[in-house]
């Protein structure tokens, strides 16, 4: 993930809402979300096809059921990745409503209430939420500084929450604390 976003406290932010709704509920955005949702229904179909070759001896339907397979992990991917796409390049584009400057993107700690938000394991100290991080067994890194993407007007003091989640390298002193409460080996 990038590290040279900005950092911002949403104390004293207000978030918008309405814009959020609004980029949730656009018709672009309910044509990707279908079309990922449709797409899970061939991948399953043609798992079952796949399955039922395999255990039922004389039922051969394995080629129709990868075919099925790969068309529905396409489609779902397809609308995934596009429903991003579609997200992302609106909220760069996003205004504020007050001052009518655009949005920037900043990274800004997790609330408490945001707690789990993305089901990943992890610890609050010192107001930030510490985890192991959320690409997986590739990284190396035992702890990030779990965060989220915002884009915020710092002069009207308003945000609009994305919803993409954002880890950070921990810092050394970061890195220090975490040993010294022993939370150094709970990562994973």
């Amino acid at each position: 993930m990038e590290d040279d976003l900005p950092i911002i406290d949403l104390d004293g932010y207000r978030r918008l809402q309405a814009q959020e709704r609004e980029l949730a509920r656009s018709p672009v955005a309910i044509v990707f979300a279908g079309m990922t949702a449709i797409g899970l229904i061939p991948a399953a179909v043609g798992g079952v096809l796949v399955l039922g070759s395999v255990l039922v001896a004389g039922w051969d339907h394995a080629g129709l059921g990868c075919a099925l397979t790969l068309a529905g992990t396409l489609i779902f991917t397809a609308g995934l990745g596009l429903g991003r796409a579609f997200q992302f390049r609106r909220l760069a584009r996003l205004r504020c409503p007050h001052c009518g400057g655009a949005l920037g993107r900043h990274v800004a700690d997790l609330t408490e209430a945001e707690r789990g938000r993305w089901r990943e394991k992890g610890i609050y100290l010192d107001g930030r939420r510490y985890s192991a991080p959320f690409i997986g067994e590739s990284d190396r890194r035992s702890w990030v500084r779990a965060m989220k993407e915002v884009w915020a007007c710092l002069w009207c003091r308003v945000y609009v929450d994305s919803s993409m989640p954002h880890d950070r390298t921990c810092s050394e002193e970061e890195s220090a604390r975490l040993q010294e409460h022993n939370f150094w080996k709970e990562a994973r």
